[in-house]
């Protein structure tokens, strides 16, 4: 993808997508060995974590797309030039079917960034695979194409991942976010500018329950309802309001989320969303083309987290690159931002049709999981299947025969399902 030059520094200025977010407690085993009264104090055993429960997700990035299935192996497709198919293939060839990614099994969560993807396992480490530009493949090295699964250097006891463009987190059982990719606009919430290749701490930061990225920004929830937000700002993403720094290289508390109740939050490039407790949605940052939900396209940054009117019932968010979806309680979904290249599946295209309107995309029910890429969109059935609306100029939309864009939900494969 060609980011907005304009607003985003040069080496940032890649997709993401948005994930999905959740936070896992440890369990600890404790005895003691019998001796006379009063008993030694136990000995606690190291923590050990809770698998991660398997829920197929899909997950869409710049011309490509991941799906996880019930079986714990994940399925790519679309471009593969700088190996993100994870199929040990690097060629400017579409993949335009899904098939499996090497060397991964007991996968429990997936994230794409920009020409790169990353996956939890089972056992609580982290892998990842593509381009390793700026380190943001986080195994201790910064250059090169990596065509399969790679192992993220030194983490363990991970229960959430996310990844933005350039760079990725982890959310460990202890509570604490780990770090790496590129820091040169305070993504990493690190000292300088330069590159982290291997995961570091975030400091300052405890008790988190979820986290999220953006093109080249972050966030966290903590346990105590609070959100907490860092990088870069220059569009108001980070949701601190007039006057706030355009480079945020610490966490900081957004204050107009206090008492929020917010459970859910989703960076796109420049913007962000958040969902409170109720279904209600929030949106705010760069809103140039209606991204936000909450102001005409083309009408300004949103500098603090505002309501979206008229959309509510709202169980799961995907932020891309310049649109917005939304899952509803009775699985249909809303979409709103750019409709460029048939991305919000409502049978329109172009700058004409960008809007702050949440309608129904039609045609697509019994949707259980969604996702937003640079300029596609994926939804998962509850039977299994999964439908793509936007462009296809790289075979994201997983189906055979070449086409550059769908403006309506088509069906992956056909044939294809996460329940094997």
């Amino acid at each position: 993808m060609t980011p907005n030059q304009a607003t985003l520094p040069r080496l940032a200025r890649r997709l993401f997508i948005a994930s999905s977010l959740l936070a896992l407690a440890a369990c600890v085993d404790s005895g003691s060995d019998a001796s006379p009264s009063p008993p030694p104090s136990p000995s606690p055993s190291p923590p050990t974590v809770v698998p991660v429960a398997v829920t197929p997700m899909v997950s869409a990035g710049y011309g490509f797309s991941l799906a996880l299935k019930t079986n714990r192996t994940v399925s790519s497709w679309g471009a593969q030039d700088t190996g993100q198919l994870g199929n040990d293939r690097i060629t400017t060839n579409s993949q335009r079917v899904p098939q499996t990614v090497m060397n991964l099994a007991d996968a429990r969560k997936v994230a794409i960034g920009n020409f790169h993807a990353v996956a939890l396992r089972g056992d609580g480490t982290v892998v990842a695979w593509g381009s390793n530009a700026d380190g943001k493949l986080g195994i201790g090295l910064i250059g090169g194409l990596y065509p399969t699964p790679q192992v993220v250097s030194g983490l363990t006891n991970v229960t959430a991942i996310a990844a933005g463009y350039d760079h990725g987190l982890a959310l460990r059982s202890d509570k604490t976010v780990w770090a790496w990719g590129m820091n040169d606009v305070g993504q990493l919430a690190q000292s300088g500018t330069q590159p982290r290749p291997t995961p570091t701490q975030v400091p300052g930061l405890t008790d988190v329950v979820a986290i999220a990225a953006g093109g080249a920004h972050s966030m966290a929830i903590l346990g105590d309802g609070s959100v907490w937000a860092w990088g870069w700002n220059a569009n108001g993403q980070l949701g601190l309001g007039a006057g706030s720094a355009s480079v945020v290289s610490t966490p900081t508390r957004v204050a107009a989320l206090d008492g929020r109740g917010v459970v859910e939050i989703v960076g796109g490039e420049h913007h962000t969303l958040a969902r409170i407790g109720l279904g209600a949605v929030l949106g705010w940052g760069s809103n140039l083309r209606g991204q936000t939900g909450v102001a005409a396209p083309g009408s300004g940054n949103v500098l603090v987290p505002t309501v979206i009117p008229s959309l509510l019932g709202v169980t799961a968010l995907a932020a891309g690159a310049s649109h917005s979806v939304a899952l509803r309680n009775d699985g249909t979904i809303r979409t709103w931002g750019n409709a460029g290249s048939g991305r919000l599946g409502n049978d329109r295209t172009g700058a004409v049709s960008d809007s702050t309107n949440v309608p129904q995309v039609p045609n697509i029910s019994t949707v259980t999981a969604i996702a937003a890429g640079f300029n596609h969109s994926l939804v998962l059935l509850q039977d299994g299947r999964v439908f793509c609306f936007g462009d296809n100029a790289n075979s994201q939309c997983g189906v055979l025969g070449i086409n550059l864009e769908f403006a309506t939900p088509i069906e992956v494969g056909p044939g294809f399902n996460v329940n094997p």
